[in-house]
């Protein structure tokens, strides 16, 4: 699922740099929705980071078509997640919470013992998907949501996700850590 960075092709969410603002767009130029401020909002762990880093700080964008799909993760270094559907085609979402991503991992493993032993850190990849339905029957606890256009969607830390577009669409996605967020980051 390749990332387009906001930071050199433009945001979804108005900045300092949008040319003609229209009203609307300066109502939403200062807001903490705005995924362009969300990580460093006041209560965010990443607010003392004085850096941009590309899905931190910076969000990605993802344009999707029909079928496109994203492997099953978590995110980088189990932070939090806000994805955003700007326009288009909705999004299927499934998870696994963070308490159960063991029981994930081990259920891929023993379906793919041989892709495991030849890269450990397979899941790391983003590369790899399972039915829902097989983890599900395996005991894994697992959610399904729709996104549709104007809506967010929000993981927790360690918890897996993955999914499909249901069609051309544009989302807009960046991690956060908010002060909560340090007592999963000792964990790992």
């Amino acid at each position: 699922y390749p990332h387009l960075t906001t930071g050199e092709l433009g945001s979804g969410f108005p900045t300092l740099k949008t040319k003609d603002l229209t009203e609307n767009d300066k109502k939403y130029l200062n807001s903490p929705w705005n995924l362009n401020n969300f990580a460093c909002h006041y209560k965010s762990v990443l607010k003392y980071i004085n850096a941009d880093i590309s899905g931190m700080k910076v969000p990605w964008a993802y344009v999707g078509m029909c079928f496109s799909c994203f492997c099953w993760h978590v995110e980088d270094h189990w932070s939090y997640s806000i994805n955003y559907l700007h326009w288009g085609e909705p999004k299927t979402w499934y998870g696994v919470p963070g308490s159960s991503a063991e029981k994930l991992e081990n259920c891929m493993k023993s379906y793919a013992p041989g892709l495991f032993s030849k890269t450990p850190d397979l899941l790391h990849h983003l590369v790899t998907t399972m039915n829902p339905s097989i983890l599900i029957r395996e005991g894994v606890p697992v959610v399904k949501a729709q996104q549709q256009a104007g809506e967010f969607i929000v993981t927790f830390p360690r918890a897996y996700h993955a999914g499909f577009n249901h069609g051309f669409n544009f989302a807009e996605a960046n991690n956060f850590c908010p002060a909560d967020w340090v007592r999963n980051f000792v964990k790992m």
